[in-house]
């Protein structure tokens, strides 16, 4: 390329990279949530959601359970920056916030606490652009307990017939069955064996 070219191809990438620029183009604010999977009834989960604003600035931060807001983050509300909405699903107790990163304590959890948790992050003015990320929380009536083996005797002759069974415990997850697998020396043993 000539001198010549080298200057024309330099000055169109700034002419573009001011215009990405100047039109709001701005890096993704990556929200990522923290949310446990399972949690016992009366018992306390925490949530987390990392965001990145970088040069933009946070406008603020909302937590939402099931399409309903129960947190609210506005740095730069006068009134105080925190806003928490009663549940009667768990109580709220933010225990620790930076400026990437809110965690919740949700404690006195009830079932009515399961469903999907959704952390919505808005970036500052002029853009007020808006991401979210999500995650999902089952809430147990009690904890999960090991299943049962019944039939099992303390020695065997090889020659023995083994006729033993496994029972899993009910679990109160809706529309869930256990799955039971059988290992023999560390590989899943084959039915009728």
């Amino acid at each position: 390329m000539s001198p010549s070219t080298d200057f024309v191809l330099q000055l169109f990438l700034e002419i573009v990279l001011t215009m990405l620029l100047v039109s709001g183009v701005h890096a993704d604010m990556f929200p990522r949530v923290e949310v446990p999977q399972l949690a016992i009834k009366g018992a306390s989960a925490n949530v987390t959601c990392r965001f990145e604003v970088q040069d933009e600035g946070l406008y603020s931060l909302k937590w939402y359970h099931n399409d309903a807001e129960f947190y609210r983050y506005v740095p730069k509300e006068l009134n105080g920056p925190v806003h928490v909405k009663p549940s009667s699903s768990f109580t709220v107790k933010e225990w620790y916030r930076s400026n990437s990163l809110v965690a919740l304590s949700l404690g006195n959890l009830t079932t009515n606490a399961t469903g999907e948790y959704k952390c919505e992050v808005i970036a500052e003015q002029p853009s007020f652009r808006t991401e979210a990320a999500n995650g999902s929380l089952t809430v147990l009536e009690e904890a999960l307990t090991p299943p049962v083996v019944l039939g099992i005797r303390s020695r065997y002759r090889p020659s023995d017939d083994i006729s033993i069974r496994c029972e899993a415990r009910p679990i109160s997850l809706p529309n869930t069955k256990p799955v039971l697998t059988w290992y023999l020396h560390g590989r899943p043993g084959k039915r009728g064996i």
